[in-house]
């Protein structure tokens, strides 16, 4: 588990400024598309940010899109399809990469879209010597689509860098952990992804 955890924070860390990429060109599209959404980071690499001494690495990277109106819900769902799509099919590497979809329903309350890895890392086991290699599954980058009816400007939730990357700011965050915790269909949502 330990070296799982060092394979998945150095990946997050190699693809990190590819995924931040993602969300920035997201944010370019709805705004060209006049939807009223915002894609945000949030999680453990939104808290690194605040507190980079503290919160000093990731296993993936969380964002949420939240938009206005009911209408849109489809097209911020081909906005980030198509982005996602247009990542993943563009990065050549060592690494196998896949899209995912996970539809709000019932007991699932938002729209799931992931960009997840797959890498196989050589290895060396003096326990076992057949053993030659692990293979690294990981959700790199999580994109949660949520309608907000009452959506407030993105400056009341998230802080805009210079080359457009959004992320939450700690009033978001404390209320999303808060939330996170509290909310029956929140903490379902984290145990199906097998989060703690």
């Amino acid at each position: 588990p330990h070296i799982m955890l060092q394979f998945d924070t150095k990946l997050v860390e190699n693809l990190r400024s590819y995924a931040n990429g993602v969300v920035s060109e997201i944010n370019q599209r709805l705004r060209a598309k006049h939807i009223h959404a915002t894609c945000f980071v949030v999680g453990g690499d939104a808290m690194r940010r605040h507190i980079p001494t503290t919160v000093t690495c990731s296993r993936d990277i969380d964002t949420k899109l939240y938009y206005k109106y009911k209408k849109d819900r489809s097209r911020c769902m081909y906005v980030v399809a198509s982005v996602l799509s247009k990542y993943i099919t563009g990065l050549t590497s060592t690494t196998n990469s896949r899209f995912r979809y996970i539809q709000q329903h019932t007991d699932w309350p938002l729209d799931l879209m992931t960009w997840d890895v797959r890498r196989t890392i050589p290895i060396t086991d003096t326990v076992n010597p057949k053993r030659t290699h692990v293979k690294l599954d990981l959700g790199l980058l999580d994109v949660a689509i949520q309608h907000r009816s009452d959506l407030p400007h993105p400056s009341e939730f998230s802080i805009v860098t210079e080359h457009g990357l959004a992320y939450a700011n700690r009033e978001f965050l404390i209320d999303d952990i808060r939330a996170t915790y509290t909310d029956p269909d929140l903490v379902r949502m984290r145990k199906l992804q097998k989060k703690d």
